[in-house]
């Protein structure tokens, strides 16, 4: 994590706050004159759509009946999709919150205004994770809305704060054009400079080989400080990875790519010895595959990667670098209250209160090296609070590095002005215990206690799942 501080707004389950008009449920029926959505920070990339994107979908419409049911379920919907939008993102300092308010509430005319405010940092992923199409599966209702997302190009300022690098500024920005999705990221500091562009597209299904696929090609620039040495290096890459059907019972993916990459490589050093390679070309093959599931309310992830490499230099050999990433998480209701899932009729019971919950997250990852005298600097292993992705894809995050979050980045292996400079294995292990401190109950206490509210509540829920998953699941077989 290049920041020293994540600022994380979660988006969860929240209902709409009750406007300066009072309880929403007083003014159903009420004829709507207006519907807005605004974006309270927009002036700061006012090229972006974030307003009019939102809007689509909404229940509330103009010159129609207000309903507060649906005023909730609109409210929800738009965290739904600042929450899907939140995961994805790889952006350093984070914001999302979406909220509804009735305003202008006149008994005589019995009309009303309503104002949704969103507010959002993050850029979404234009191509879909693995783990974004598995939650969509097993969860269509409540997973869908989150790929709604406008097409219009969206840009977002970063900042952040890292030892190494120091004071972090830059942009993030996605695009689509016709079939190809663009998206892209700079950072620079006083003593560093990195970006990627990413150009890809999806692929239509095969037969069963594949259920869904992707391509890009990438450029990647990465200049930063290790110890008293530094390295740069760009890099050009063209990569393809797919994904398979589900199977099993614990909605288990297999997963697998190749990419091919080559670009130029620099390394200095203050009273520079033998200790590093001189500058070079760099080429290498890449070859990674793994599994996810999601057994219940459980995850998992298991990802290997395989890199053959060489600087084309005389005397230096090939390398063959091996990397191994495992991950679990899990979500436990406390106190022992069991979540419902979005596989059959609801029953009940409702809750007015806030759902509390641990979640727990680990996280294992290893390294070798074979051949490390033949690594350019910047192949070698650092380790550090900075994730370093083994190919340049946000859907798909292979850790290549030992991700330690109380030591600063490329300071693991830095080497402090004495060979040699980066390590050539490495093993590392996060496990991270988070409780909800609070929430927002997503229904009135009214609407909890009412024991025939669980049976209204199937009708549009039935139709939410059928619609999504008519809508969403040929979009990965077309």
């Amino acid at each position: 994590m290049r920041a020293a501080g994540l600022l994380t707004f979660l988006t969860t389950s929240l209902s709409a706050a009750p406007g300066p008009c009072g309880n929403p449920s007083a003014y159903d029926g009420y004829k709507v004159t207006k519907v807005a959505v605004i974006d309270p920070i927009g002036f700061l990339a006012p090229w972006t759509s974030l307003s009019a994107s939102l809007k689509t979908g909404l229940k509330i419409a103009q010159n129609q009946p207000f309903s507060s049911a649906d005023f909730n379920a609109d409210t929800t919907a738009l965290n739904d999709r600042l929450e899907g939008q939140f995961a994805s993102s790889t952006q350093r300092v984070k914001l999302s919150y979406a909220y509804g308010d009735i305003v202008d509430c006149d008994s005589a005319a019995q009309s009303l205004r309503v104002v949704y405010t969103a507010i959002t940092t993050v850029i979404p992923s234009l191509i879909s994770s693995a783990e974004e199409q598995l939650k969509e599966t097993v969860s269509p209702a409540t997973t869908g809305a989150a790929r709604a997302e406008g097409s219009g190009a969206q840009v977002s300022a970063l900042t952040g704060y890292n030892e190494t690098r120091g004071t972090l500024g830059g942009l993030s920005f996605a695009d689509t054009t016709g079939i190809l999705q663009i998206q892209g990221e700079s950072e620079v500091s006083a003593n560093s400079r990195t970006g990627n562009l990413n150009l890809g597209g999806s692929i239509a299904p095969h037969r069963t080989l594949l259920d869904s696929a992707v391509w890009a090609g990438t450029f990647d620039y990465r200049g930063v400080p290790v110890g008293s040495a530094r390295f740069g290096e760009g890099t050009l890459s063209a990569r393809f990875s797919a994904l398979s059907k589900e199977s099993g019972a614990g909605h288990s993916l297999f997963r697998y790519g190749a990419a091919l990459e080559g670009g130029h490589q620099q390394s200095t050093e203050s009273g520079a010895t033998a200790s590093l390679l001189p500058d070079s070309r760099y080429g290498a093959m890449k070859l990674f595959a793994g599994v996810t599931g999601r057994p219940g309310k459980q995850a998992y992830t298991a990802s290997y990667g395989l890199q053959l490499g060489s600087t084309f230099l005389n005397n230096a050999p090939v390398f063959t670098k091996h990397l191994v990433d495992l991950g679990y998480s899990t979500r436990v209701p406390l106190p022992g209250i069991k979540p419902y899932a979005d596989t059959g009729p609801f029953t009940g019971p409702l809750s007015a209160g806030v759902h509390r919950s641990l979640g727990i997250e680990t996280r294992f990852t290893g390294g070798l090296i074979q051949g490390a005298t033949g690594a350019p600097l910047a192949e070698r292993f650092f380790g550090g609070n900075a994730v370093a992705p083994f190919v340049p894809d946000a859907s798909w995050v292979i850790q290549s590095d030992a991700f330690i979050r109380s030591i600063p980045e490329n300071r693991l292996g830095a080497g402090n002005g004495t060979a040699p400079y980066g390590g050539s294995r490495f093993y590392s292990g996060n496990a991270t215990l988070s409780y909800t401190l609070f929430g927002k109950p997503l229904l009135p206490k009214e609407m909890a206690d009412d024991p025939d509210f669980p049976g209204v509540l199937n009708a549009p829920f039935d139709t939410a799942v059928s619609a999504l998953s008519n809508s969403y699941k040929p979009e990965f077989r077309s």
